[in-house]
């Protein structure tokens, strides 16, 4: 009991307090792949590892996406 009266309120669990505010999304292009918009998106870091940021992000099940699809970008 002292830890939930010393914690504040933003230590309930599941009350999305460590959520971002704010998550840019994308939205594909016609022959757009996800190592693009990997490239694109975090151009200082290696887009191996931003393409499986963005598979993780939006629960897809592999690498192939579609033109017209929304994904959500990770936070940098």
């Amino acid at each position: 009991m002292a830890f939930w009266l010393t914690a504040g309120p933003g230590a309930r669990a599941g009350d999305g307090s460590h959520a971002p505010a704010h998550r840019q999304t994308v939205t594909v292009e016609p022959g757009e792949t996800l190592w693009d918009i990997a490239a694109r998106h975090a151009p200082e870091s290696d887009p191996r590892r931003t393409v499986d940021r963005i598979i993780d992000v939006n629960s897809l099940s592999g690498p192939v996406v579609q033109p017209g699809q929304q994904l959500r970008l990770p936070a940098r």
